[in-house]
């Protein structure tokens, strides 16, 4: 609306030619009005008083150090999984991709930092760790639970090893 206003009033009473014709067109068009947004001046006094610029969303940084905990709340989120039907496996699948993906981002920074001979063999049984979760997100029922079970052992196995290659640090 505010832009047709602009547009006729660019033109004057004078006559029009066809280029003042074209650009009141332009700004009347719904293409033009969904292309300029005003801002909503809430969205930016909050994001102003939070110290980010208007229309950012902040970085989360990746955690650099994988704790014990977060080792062990997988090994807790396994064996819950291990013992669940294959309905709610499946209704868990996405969950845990969510949550096994995060850790994993975290535990290939610390082995990428590792000097040892096994880091290559770890890094490449990750990927057939993480590649299994496609393998699951397409099986049901019997063949969701026993792809399950092997899959989870694989995460165990990981996890051990991932401990002999970077050792929990001591606060």
């Amino acid at each position: 609306m505010a832009l047709s206003l602009t547009g006729i009033a660019c033109t004057g009473t004078g006559g029009a030619d066809s280029g003042d014709t074209a650009r009141t067109q332009l700004a009347d068009s719904p293409a033009t009005a969904a292309r300029a947004p005003e801002p909503r001046p809430a969205d930016s006094t909050t994001a102003l008083a939070t110290g980010r610029e208007p229309g950012t969303t902040p970085a989360i940084p990746t955690p650099t150090v994988t704790a014990e905990s977060r080792i062990a709340s997988m090994r807790l989120h396994l064996q819950r999984l291990d013992t669940a039907s294959a309905q709610v496996l499946q209704g868990k699948m996405a969950e845990h991709a969510k949550i096994l993906g995060d850790l994993l981002t975290t535990m290939e920074v610390e082995v990428q930092a590792v000097t040892s001979p096994a880091k290559n063999s770890w890094l490449a049984f990750a990927d057939t760790v993480e590649n299994d979760l496609d393998k699951l997100a397409l099986a049901k029922g019997e063949e969701l639970t026993t792809a399950f079970r092997a899959h989870s052992n694989r995460v165990r196995r990981l996890l051990d090893e991932f401990r002999v290659l970077v050792p929990a640090k001591s606060n």
